[in-house]
């Protein structure tokens, strides 16, 4: 072997060493947000998301955190060493900070701080330095949202956010779109732009704007006539979107949506069983008729979403669907608050809420469990 390469190999394992112990450093570094919340992600609008809510709960106290965690800096962040991870072989690659894991990282945290709403007021000056400092159009995109989230009642916030919908890039507009029905709107005018994104030249923009149409209810009545004719669109979540948006508008709407919504979980299409779940919580007692395609999905794959969809339904729930809802292994709050309501015919499960009551890391679940328990036992009682 000679000396320039006995050189080369002795310099290029001397990085490799100095990146696994930067790397290693920056994972050691303390979040200072309680340690089972400080992995969170962001979901869907209408999605149940524990550790969001728990931060939500910790209000402007978890500001300071979660900007410490989006101004971090990583050997991640180092172009020369991404250019060695990617000449490694993948053994010795993983021993090198990843690039897209911390990026990931930094776009949850932008999600997280918008999902704090008013409480994230503290961040607004280092979010608008990080949008307008942005090197990936993502980034540049979440920070438009967060800001829009924090300060809805911000004139220049909302419009940098209608014009990304509007004229942004197709990454652009896919995020807004996915992301819109988590702002706050007070007017079906505030709606325009995600109205106008129903007609998008991209459909997955459209698809993604059929589920942010969803969380508005009512207020969303102008988009009835595109929603059904997305109703027989052949893209992706399109369709069960749509039926998903209809059936959030108002109950009526249930009949016509519900056997699309039937028939894509039977064929399996993308997105339904991610979709329905929503679907069935929004249509209620409405979608009664499918009571019977519910218990056999329950039947046939126990511990699922259809276990909470037969209940959702079911105008007087049997015990035994109350238990196996009340078993599900990882139960949501809005699970914990749909037993709650059904009074002394969920007495069968008050022994799992108690143990969630006292046993959860999150508190927003124990005192969910704590509520629930309350009105089952209170009802449970003689007059």
């Amino acid at each position: 072997m000679s000396r320039a390469v006995r050189w080369g190999l002795t310099l290029l394992l001397g990085a490799v060493l100095v990146g696994i112990a930067l790397g290693w450093r920056n994972y050691l570094l303390p979040t200072r947000l309680p340690p089972h919340l400080a992995h969170y992600s962001a979901t869907w609008p209408g999605e149940n998301n524990v550790i969001r809510d728990e931060l939500r709960a910790l209000g402007s106290n978890a500001v300071p955190a979660l900007v410490a965690n989006l101004n971090s800096r990583s050997w991640a962040d180092v172009p020369w060493i991404q250019r060695v991870r990617d000449k490694l072989p993948s053994s010795w690659a993983d021993f090198l900070p990843n690039d897209n894991a911390f990026q990931w990282r930094r776009q949850s945290t932008l999600w997280v701080l918008g999902e704090l709403g008013s409480n994230a007021l503290p961040a607004i000056p280092t979010l608008e330095l990080y949008r307008d400092g942005a090197t990936h159009h993502e980034h540049r995109t979440a920070t438009v949202i967060a800001l829009a989230k924090i300060q809805p009642n911000d004139s220049q916030a909302r419009s940098n956010l209608a014009d990304l919908l509007l004229n942004g890039g197709q990454g652009e507009r896919f995020w807004v779109a996915w992301e819109f029905g988590a702002v706050p709107v007070r007017t079906s005018e505030d709606l325009a732009p995600l109205l106008s994104a129903l007609s998008d030249t991209d459909q997955e923009v459209q698809a993604n704007a059929t589920i942010s149409v969803a969380r508005f209810g009512p207020l969303a009545a102008p988009a009835v006539p595109r929603l059904r004719q997305l109703l027989t669109n052949d893209y992706k979540h399109a369709p069960v979107g749509a039926a998903y948006a209809l059936a959030s508008i108002g109950r009526d709407y249930v009949p016509e949506t519900l056997v699309v919504m039937t028939n894509a979980i039977v064929k399996q299409l993308q997105f339904a069983d991610y979709i329905a779940p929503l679907y069935f919580k929004a249509a209620g007692t409405s979608a009664a008729r499918a009571l019977p395609f519910l218990t056999t999905l329950s039947e046939r794959n126990p511990g699922g979403w259809a276990d909470r969809a037969v209940v959702l339904v079911s105008p007087h729930p049997t015990e035994k669907a109350i238990r196996r809802l009340g078993d599900l292994v990882e139960l949501e709050p809005s699970d914990i608050e749909l037993l709650g309501s059904l009074g002394a015919a969920a007495q069968p499960v008050v022994r799992r809420l108690q143990r969630i009551a006292e046993q959860s890391p999150y508190a927003t679940l124990r005192a969910a469990a704590r509520r629930a328990v309350e009105r089952i036992q209170a009802k449970s009682k003689p007059e």
